[in-house]
């Protein structure tokens, strides 16, 4: 077996767009940036599943929601295979695995296989979601420098930017709660009003800079002990975030609760320089399914059949330059949507549960129209036609006659729902803390 050093590090609610490497005006993420510069880069990296719980699932889990049933975070959805994890996988191989995370108060499968759970926040549950990056690194760096010397695999997950918010709420105003030194980093003064689009947004990127400062000190800590050269790192986020944006669903969104591109296009940035080139940018189809098998062959270890992802080793060498030719991504959070998107920029959407007025229907073309602002459905009806067909068929290759899990979380009820409000599952196991202590129960 190789010997290998792999640290997998997720930046949750990570807009793609908001970084300067893929080319954001505002120097929000220096550090994140020198990684890429340092690495690879991918440009058309796709989640399968979101928000959270489906989105981990897979990305540890190597499968889609449409296969392990996990398409939401409704308590009846269970994962139970217990060996076909990313971190299992590798500790049954003689792998140190260590995570230094708050998932685990959500979903107890995502501790499986970690023979370290580092929880920064033991005995805080209500603050799953508002863990803080130095205290993650509180837990992440003391771990590293004591087994610096071993071969393992160390997921570190930070939350910031995740919103703190209550659902259903009118207005958008005090989402993102920076840290006091970075509030006035990109708005200096009191917001205009309630609904400020630019203040809140530029909470959020204070929230991303103050991110990448913590991670920037992590990255440091591998240089000091000098295992840079051995050690393979990757950077990707769950999801990224509706900022306010205007789509056919919906006017004035926030939050993550849907499969535009600013949700489901997300981040992947790879370093290992014994390995891989520098500044190289890949254009190839990906999902967070590849990370998994990425992971395993690094170590050379294979994959179990029933994993979905592949290895993407062989794009990174550049031995081929081939992709996926369509992706599909899936949310039964709050609305039950799946699209597809193909590798011509084409994108189809089939709604299944949405509010009364949304379209059940929706059809970009992201090359013309990256923002998604116009639903050309009725235009290009054939287009739509084919790809719904499209999705189907595949549907149909994954399940057989097994049942549909994002149809039935639209047909039985989801928690999040636009009837039922996420904050009212949350509210029970997290319950908030009261306004003035500054902590709102948010979405996963």
């Amino acid at each position: 077996m190789k010997k290998v050093k792999t640290i997998l590090i997720v930046l949750d609610t990570l807009r793609r767009n908001h970084l300067g490497c893929y080319r954001y005006e505002r120097k929000t993420s220096p550090n994140i940036d020198r990684l890429a510069q340092d690495g690879v880069l991918f440009n058309s990296e796709y989640t399968c599943d979101v928000p959270t719980i489906p989105s981990f699932t897979a990305m540890l889990n190597g499968q889609i929601g449409l296969k392990t049933g996990i398409v939401s975070f409704n308590p009846t959805e269970r994962l139970f295979d217990s060996d076909q994890s990313l971190p299992y996988i590798l500790a049954k191989n003689g792998i140190i695995t260590a995570a230094v995370s708050t998932l685990f108060y959500m979903r107890s499968w995502f501790a499986r296989g970690f023979q370290n759970y580092l929880n920064p926040l033991a005995g805080a549950r209500e603050r799953t979601q508002t863990v803080d990056a130095e205290e993650i690194n509180s837990a992440a760096i003391p771990w590293l420098k004591q087994n610096y010397d071993k071969d393992f695999f160390l997921f570190v997950h930070y939350w910031d930017p995740h919103c703190e918010s209550t659902w259903n709420a009118p207005m958008p105003a005090c989402r993102y709660q920076a840290p006091e030194r970075y509030k006035e980093l990109y708005y200096k003064g009191q917001p205009k009003d309630q609904v400020d689009q630019e203040y809140v947004i530029s909470q959020y990127d204070a929230n991303v800079a103050y991110a990448d400062e913590e991670i920037g000190k992590f990255l440091r800590t591998i240089d000091d002990l000098g295992i840079t050269d051995e050690t393979l790192i990757i950077f990707t986020t769950d999801h990224g975030e509706n900022l306010g944006d205007d789509h056919p669903t919906g006017k004035n969104l926030w939050d993550h609760y849907d499969i535009y591109e600013d949700i489901v296009h997300t981040p992947l940035i790879m370093r290992y320089p014994k390995v891989f080139p520098k500044k190289r940018q890949i254009d190839a189809f990906v999902q967070n399914t590849d990370l998994a098998p990425t992971i395993l062959d690094v170590y050379g270890i294979p994959p179990p059949n029933d994993f979905d992802g592949k290895s993407l080793l062989p794009v990174i060498r550049g031995e081929t330059l081939e992709g996926y030719q369509e992706v599909y991504v899936s949310t039964g959070f709050a609305t039950c949507k799946r699209a597809i998107i193909t590798r011509d920029k084409i994108k189809f959407i089939r709604t299944y549960k949405a509010r009364p007025d949304s379209p059940s229907r929706e059809l970009f073309d992201l090359e013309k129209d990256e923002k998604e602002q116009h639903n050309l459905v009725d235009e290009r009806k054939d287009v739509a036609d084919q790809l719904e067909t499209r999705m189907l068929r595949w549907v149909e290759s994954v399940l057989g006659d097994k049942p549909d899990p994002l149809k039935i979380r639209a047909t039985t009820g989801m928690i999040g729902s636009i009837n039922k409000p996420a904050m009212y599952y949350y509210s029970v196991i997290y319950p908030p803390r009261t306004p003035e202590k500054g902590f709102n129960t948010a979405t996963p």
